[in-house]
């Protein structure tokens, strides 16, 4: 059983690489209501490594002019403020997503 009490939220790695180019837009009111304690953030522990990777594309941060010490922020309270779990086995979801790749992070979610 899982000790998270209150709202909780897995969220997709494009999500937060969307909140961080415009932050006025859903994904980035999203980040901004974790940063205010709206919510507990759910992460797989697969999840972390992938962000981390993300942070590395050049063309992101060039195009999109998000700054690398904005990302390093991010990444860093996502390390301490969120709560890795174990997903549920893929074969145990009760339900699945339509693009499989996406079914991670329901499991994460189901947890």
């Amino acid at each position: 059983m899982n000790d998270i009490t209150g709202p909780r939220a897995a969220i997709d790695t494009n999500l937060v690489v969307s909140g961080l180019i415009v932050p006025s837009g859903y994904p980035g009111q999203l980040l901004a209501a974790w940063e205010h304690r709206a919510f507990r953030l759910i992460l797989s522990r697969d999840l972390l490594p992938e962000m981390s990777e993300v942070r590395g594309r050049e063309h992101l941060i060039r195009r999109f002019r998000v700054s690398r010490q904005e990302v390093e922020r991010l990444l860093t309270s996502f390390a301490r403020r969120s709560r890795p779990v174990a997903p549920l086995d893929l074969p145990s979801l009760p339900v699945q997503c339509r693009d499989r790749k996406d079914d991670m992070l329901l499991a994460c979610a189901w947890r």
